[in-house]
């Protein structure tokens, strides 16, 4: 068992205010905007979003705990700064398609929104 006592609700209130902070800072350095109370859960690079009306796109996706945003590759010059925002309250399903091939670990996702 941890011996370590229980930081005080206010000591609590203080780190969490803390991680916040840098978090938001680190998102915003990275141009992802923030709402009030949003916070940046991951990033995952080198994703190719597949687009019925504009094709093969490269990107980020960075997903908050309000939603989900696919950033183009900045150095991708085909397209001028394509984005996709899903809110969270709108996705009713994610699965994952097909089997990752040896250790590469590539594989897809679809995202079922709600009608």
């Amino acid at each position: 068992m941890d011996d370590t006592p229980e930081p005080s609700p206010r000591t609590f209130r203080k780190q969490q205010a803390e991680l916040y902070h840098r978090g938001n800072q680190a998102a915003q350095s990275d141009g992802l905007p923030l709402l009030p109370g949003e916070l940046p859960c991951f990033t995952i690079s080198q994703i190719t979003l597949q687009d019925p009306f504009h094709g093969t796109i490269q990107g980020l996706l960075h997903a908050t705990n309000y939603k989900l945003l696919f950033k183009e590759d900045p150095s991708n010059k085909e397209m001028d700064n394509f984005h996709l925002e899903i809110p969270m309250g709108v996705i009713s399903n994610i699965e994952k398609i097909g089997k990752a091939k040896k250790k590469d670990g590539i594989y897809g996702v679809e995202i079922h929104c709600k009608v």
